[in-house]
């Protein structure tokens, strides 16, 4: 699921970590108002004759909302945005049906849109992509101009496959890249299947000397908490980028490396950086050792520029 002010749309979607599970604030006459949808993206498989699908739109905020939802062909631009382009004959949506296209819901309230999946025509292997727009209808003679320049537009991703799954991806390895102010990990893609891949694991940093293998701690999801407790010996610990790579596509996937910020470091001048995760069905495993300094060097820097140093 994306969001975007409409002031910067530009046919194009925002991006987001899994595509969204709840939505953020998005206009500040609202207050802490929420808007969200839930499921945050969808998959079906149309061989199963798939029936009974929905979205839900969740106004929590103070005020009603009034929507309107449209469908739009879309793919990913080389900067792993997503970007409205042209429907096609067969592209998912034009034979996808939706209801309703326009509701009002009240404060504290959600709506439910119901989908029906209709192709006209039989359909080749592969994967089909809609996004589901939902867009606030704001009449600028009743609200003022801030309201009018605020109001949302939230896309859900919904992905169709039918046929055989082909898998045919090929990877590079990780790369750290530290000459930025925010460290990242790239890998590089080319996903020549017929599907839609995302990775689907966690990065950990150690120290060097305190890794206990990868068979000698687990993952629990609460430990991906802010507040969480870390293992012993373990600095750091996040998801990595679950941004698709569509069929047919190259992409380089990145995977920002949140950091305790430096007054609260402790850390060893040795560190090991650990990869555990999948893509699809292609094992992710890497290790990379380094000094601890590299992974701040560029905020070290932004640092000494703004203190005049």
């Amino acid at each position: 699921m994306y969001i975007i002010p409409m002031q910067h749309l530009k046919e194009s979607v925002g991006t987001a970590s899994r595509v969204v599970l709840f939505l953020l604030l998005l206009c500040p006459l609202l207050g802490q108002a929420q808007i969200g949808v839930s499921p945050r993206m969808l998959v079906v498989n149309l061989d199963e004759q798939p029936r009974g699908h929905s979205f839900r739109l969740l106004n929590m905020s103070e005020r009603d909302v009034e929507v309107e939802v449209s469908l739009a062909n879309w793919t990913m631009d080389e900067q792993n945005q997503p970007v409205v382009i042209a429907p096609e004959p067969d592209s998912l949506d034009q034979w996808l049906i939706v209801n309703p296209l326009r509701f009002s819901v009240p404060a504290g309230q959600s709506q439910t849109v119901r989908l029906a999946f209709r192709p006209q025509q039989q359909l080749a292997a592969g994967e089909y992509r809609s996004m589901l727009y939902f867009t606030q209808i704001v009449d600028p003679e009743t609200e003022d101009t801030a309201m009018f320049r605020s109001r949302f537009r939230i896309g859900a991703a919904i992905y169709a496959h039918t046929g055989a799954n082909i898998e045919d991806l090929t990877t590079g390895d990780f790369a750290l890249r530290s000459d930025v102010a925010s460290p990242a990990l790239l890998l590089d893609v080319d996903n020549r299947g017929n599907r839609h891949l995302r990775m689907d694991g966690v990065w950990s940093l150690w120290h060097r000397d305190a890794y206990p293998g990868d068979d000698g701690w687990r993952l629990d999801s609460a430990m991906l908490r802010p507040d969480a407790a870390l293992p012993d010996g373990m600095l750091a610990l996040g998801k990595l980028s679950s941004t698709p790579v569509l069929p047919g596509t190259q992409r380089t996937l990145v995977t920002g490396l949140d950091l305790p910020p430096a007054e609260q470091r402790q850390w060893p001048l040795d560190v090991l950086l650990v990869v555990q995760g999948r893509l699809g069905e292609q094992q992710l495993q890497q290790r990379i050792e380094l000094p601890a300094a590299s992974l701040f060097s560029a905020q070290a820097k932004r640092q000494q520029d703004q203190d005049g140093g």
